[in-house]
């Protein structure tokens, strides 16, 4: 295997951060030896973070994916944060985080609850202050203290009963071991901040595998907050309620089904008439376009003029006999133009700049690419500085023999006219 071929990934059992989002209080505090210790300020301060809701984009993917069918028997489902430090933002134990510990496993404030038909699970939306204050006694919630301006605001929420979260929840001790945090080489990322090695990512993991079936079961995951509830596992007092209510912040749906369904099995069932437009009504001439993949598209060309191309995705009804493709420098030079019709095939040259646009998307690429056109521009300057330099030599050696052969003439008058007189 080629070195460079290789990717390197390094595992982390946590990122915590040097502060957990929630409330802090900073004292200052006189000293005297005379008068004692006394409190002199006092000033209360949040450090903000997702709490309720997790923004889009702090969301990498997730996995299995969103609507997705396929051989997920075997997976356990995870989702991928883009902020490292996301899952121990905040604490299941602890609110003023008046003291933060840095162990070398944190306990994160998120996990991910996986149900499957018939087992409940209706999520609603209401405002923060409704959702931590149910209306019933009987479920469980654990007592959040709100910032102001936290309690007009939207969340979700679901309510379980207390036997099903103690079967399918994972196991307070078992938080450490389903998050991690991982640093992995950049592939093809637009938002690549980092060289090679440095894109971190949080990753969080359920704990039960997916339910299958031949006809497609299908699955249903929850990222849940678990801040307040503390060491639920042998909490007493979470089995006198019928329910515990949690706060969701994200979900998904998959369907996993028994035998293979992979790419190479969704491929083969994709039916080839879907590749292509109908054909019926058509004139004959562009028929033959039709019956290949082709489909008219609209194509504005460089000059502004609007008019309509030919184009064919990689995926196509017909086999296609591939005849090679030039060296070009340019998506241009790929147009085909057919003079029977009067159109344009842009198939290649939406492909060409495709590529290219995938090639410099790689931070590694696009920043070779960028030293090479320093390089270039570095030595064109200095090969016009010295042409430029060659230039001024050679006018200060002609002007230095015109001004040698001027002072041999007037030598030789005066030393003619010395002799004369």
């Amino acid at each position: 295997m080629d070195a460079s071929s290789v990717k390197k990934a390094v595992f982390a059992e946590s990122c915590t951060p040097p502060l957990q989002s929630g409330e802090y209080i900073m004292k200052a505090v006189s000293r005297s030896k005379t008068l004692g210790d006394s409190v002199t300020a006092r000033q209360e301060l949040w450090v903000e973070g997702p709490r309720f809701a997790i923004a889009e984009e702090d969301i990498c993917c997730a996995y299995p994916p969103k609507g997705g069918r396929g051989s997920f028997g075997n997976s356990l489902p995870h989702i991928v944060f883009n902020r490292k430090t996301l899952p121990w933002e905040r604490s299941a134990d602890t609110q003023t985080n008046e003291a933060v510990g840095s162990p070398s496993f944190h306990t994160p404030w998120l996990a991910l609850l996986q149900l499957r038909e018939g087992e409940g699970g209706i999520v609603s939306t209401d405002t923060v202050q409704n959702a931590v204050n149910p209306n019933s006694s009987d479920i469980y919630v654990p007592r959040l203290h709100l910032r102001k301006g936290e309690e007009t605001e939207m969340c979700s929420y679901m309510d379980i009963e207390t036997s099903l979260f103690r079967k399918v929840f994972p196991a307070y001790e078992d938080l450490v071991y389903l998050c991690h945090a991982r640093q992995t080489e950049p592939y093809t990322k637009s938002d690549d901040t980092g060289g090679p090695g440095d894109e971190w990512r949080s990753v969080v993991m359920g704990a039960r595998m997916s339910e299958i079936s031949d006809e497609g079961k299908k699955n249903r995951v929850y990222l849940i907050s678990l801040e307040g509830y503390g060491d639920y596992s042998h909490q007493t007092q979470i089995d006198r309620f019928s329910h515990v209510r949690l706060i969701v912040l994200y979900s998904w749906t998959y369907e996993a089904v028994s035998f293979p369904w992979h790419f190479k099995e969704i491929c083969s069932s994709l039916k080839i008439d879907s590749l292509g437009l109908s054909t019926e009504g058509q004139k004959e001439e562009v028929l033959p376009f039709l019956e290949n993949g082709y489909i008219p598209m609209r194509h504005q060309i460089r000059n502004g003029d609007q008019t309509v191309s030919f184009y064919r995705g990689p995926l196509a009804p017909a086999p296609i006999e591939h005849q090679g493709i030039p060296s070009v420098s340019s998506a241009d030079s790929l147009y085909i133009y057919d003079p029977d019709i009067g159109m344009f095939d842009v198939s290649y040259a939406c492909a060409w700049q495709l590529g290219r646009l995938i090639a410099l998307n790689q931070k590694s690429i696009a920043m070779k690419l960028l030293q090479a056109r320093n390089t270039n521009r570095k030595q064109m300057h200095a090969a016009s500085l010295q042409v430029e330099m060659n230039m001024q030599c050679s006018l200060k050696r002609e002007e230095g023999q015109k001004t040698g052969l001027a002072d041999s003439v007037l030598l030789l008058l005066d030393r003619h006219l010395r002799r004369k007189a």
